[in-house]
């Protein structure tokens, strides 16, 4: 499938321009409304190409935090796409002064979630919490349209809090890296009943952490909790 550049879509200059941070969030989105344009692009989009995978689980879950936390304070919202650096964000002072450091990571099982988007794109549907089935590699990939089946609401619980987990100690064993840095762990717990998430949220709920600060960002819901 032939793409244009993305960098023809959104420019780098784009992604790393301060931005208010009580407008960073509609700003994150009108980005990616960019992707709606043809069938190529929608493509990208649900396919999260390389940008599109930036600005989804990098920049929305900083443009939601920094929304909710600093809005009032007349800071910026700094992103710093690729991986020149070992974090992804800064809040700013109009000084340009340092308020916060800020590493994200997207608590998803990434291989799952290509099948899926592969899945929707080749058959206009896909499970939402299995993994579809498939032979070969991302080479030469047969893919097989899913049947709908049952999953528990214990077994979708348990997901998140694996994958949650997962995320929070993949970074933790590397956390010379990230000095004085906040841990942004972002997730879609949009499907769930508020008591289902609260459920997630005590369960992973961290006693202790390498992180001075650990923060869960659900990315559909605009919802955020300290986890630490």
């Amino acid at each position: 499938m032939g793409y244009l550049p993305l960098n023809s879509i959104v420019a780098e200059t784009e992604l790393c321009s301060p931005v208010p941070v009580e407008h960073s969030y509609d700003y994150a989105n009108s980005l990616l409304k960019r992707f709606h344009a043809n069938e190529k692009l929608k493509h990208v989009l649900i396919l999260r190409k390389g940008v599109v995978q930036e600005i989804i689980e990098e920049f929305v879950p900083l443009s939601i935090y920094a929304s909710l936390v600093y809005s009032s304070q007349g800071c910026l919202l700094k992103f710093f796409p690729g991986s020149k650096q070992s974090f992804d964000g800064q809040i700013v002072d109009l000084n340009g002064d340092i308020i916060e450091t800020i590493e994200v990571t997207m608590a998803v099982d990434g291989y799952k979630r290509v099948l899926q988007g592969e899945s929707l794109i080749k058959f206009g549907h896909s499970p939402i919490y299995q993994t579809p089935e498939y032979r070969g590699n991302a080479r030469e990939r047969v893919l097989y349209e899913s049947e709908a089946e049952m999953v528990s609401i214990e077994e979708v619980i348990e997901s998140h809090i694996c994958q949650i987990l997962r995320a929070y100690k993949k970074k933790a064993k590397h956390i010379q890296k990230y000095p004085d840095t906040t841990l942004l762990i972002a997730t879609d717990l949009g499907l769930l009943l508020e008591n289902e998430r609260q459920e997630i949220i005590s369960a992973v709920n961290l006693k202790n952490s390498e992180f001075p600060k650990v923060i869960l960002v659900d990315i559909t819901t605009k919802k955020i909790w300290q986890m630490y």
